[in-house]
């Protein structure tokens, strides 16, 4: 055997060993990688962050998937994307997310189930925004309340008459159904609208103060609703 095979053996063998440890300290540096579902509730969005040691990766439905550098401070643990100028902080498993000076998420690990918020609460009408920009607001919006049970059924008051019917809840989709006016007639705009509207109810979010957002079928409009 030539000292020129064995030199040419060894080398191989060097480059060999080097690159299997290389690779070995980039799979022991992934026992730093931490995947992580957050929920935002108020908005009802959802993101999964894997963190690493130096960056993060951020993906979700309003962000597509971001790569974020390690700006950590004394105040605690952050990440930052320079083009989007966005911000992610990390707290005792709460993530919150701004773009400049704007909040656009706030959560942590437990989702709610909407119907708890929809039932605990009587909701009064507040707005009604139509995709052209229309704004409708009811004369007096205490006349105006909207209450779901748990067990399906939905009760509205109006200035005029009273509503009641059914509804159907899966995840944040909600279909309003058999609803139905008691015998005192209704016959003014503010209730006609509202009744109307309610019917062509396709979806439902909760505000950043976890106030009722009704979406309408078609994106033809939103019905917002505060707490009473």
């Amino acid at each position: 055997m030539s000292k020129k095979f064995i030199i040419s053996s060894l080398a191989v063998l060097l480059i060999g060993g080097i690159f299997m440890a290389s690779l070995a300290k980039g799979m022991d540096s992934n026992k730093d990688q931490k995947n992580v579902i957050y929920y935002d509730n108020a908005r009802n969005s959802q993101i999964e962050v894997t963190f690493y040691k130096k960056v993060a990766q951020l993906s979700g439905k309003n962000f597509g998937k971001l790569k974020l550098e390690n700006i950590s401070t004394n105040e605690g643990i952050s990440y930052k994307n320079e083009r989007n100028n966005l911000i992610l902080s990390e707290n005792n498993n709460e993530v919150l997310i701004s773009i400049g000076e704007k909040e656009v998420f706030r959560g942590g690990l437990r989702r709610n189930d909407p119907k708890d918020s929809l039932t605990k609460n009587i909701w009064l009408w507040k707005d009604l925004i139509l995709k052209d920009d229309v704004l409708l607001k009811p004369i007096n919006s205490v006349n105006f309340n909207l209450s779901f049970s748990s067990d399906g059924k939905i009760l509205a008051t109006t200035n005029c008459a009273d509503f009641s019917g059914t509804y159907e809840l899966k995840e944040n989709a909600i279909n309003i159904i058999n609803l139905a006016q008691t015998k005192k007639f209704c016959d003014n705009s503010d209730g006609e609208i509202f009744s109307q509207s309610l019917k062509e109810t396709a979806s439902l979010a909760f505000d950043e103060n976890n106030n009722l957002v009704l979406f309408l079928k078609n994106n033809a409009g939103s019905m917002s609703f505060s707490k009473k």
